[in-house]
């Protein structure tokens, strides 16, 4: 579930623990729900997680959401769970979208979430 007005989620969690990584993700919610019908937007669970699986025809998107990519477990757990996603749903453009938007790896597109709700960001939705 994703709240449309994110100090919803600040007003409910304790104020000691502010959860960025969810806040980033229902952002990223709230922009695919603004550019694409509700009927598009996934979400795909295998051994992983990918946050947002988009499909725009016969086109789909794979989106994984982190606050920061900059613990190489986040990243790997992140990369491992599109690589598996794309196995299972066939080819699909890859998206990692974090504050930093690092370069990680081949085939992947890596952006800032900031530049993404700019519209800056490769051909993703």
């Amino acid at each position: 579930m994703y709240c449309i007005d994110t100090g919803m989620i600040r007003s409910v969690k304790s104020p000691r623990r502010l959860d960025t990584d969810s806040i980033a993700e229902n952002i990223v919610a709230m922009e695919l729900l603004r550019r694409y019908p509700k009927e598009n937007i996934y979400y795909w669970k295998g051994r992983g997680e990918v946050d947002f699986v988009v499909v725009d025809g016969d086109e789909k998107q794979l989106i994984q959401v982190c606050w920061d990519m900059k613990d190489s477990g986040t990243g790997k757990r992140e990369i491992k769970a599109l690589m598996e996603a794309e196995e299972e749903l066939g080819s699909s453009s890859k998206l990692i979208l974090s504050m930093e938007g690092t370069e990680m790896e081949e085939g992947i597109e890596n952006s800032s979430l900031w530049m993404w709700l700019l519209g800056g960001c490769g051909k993703g939705p």
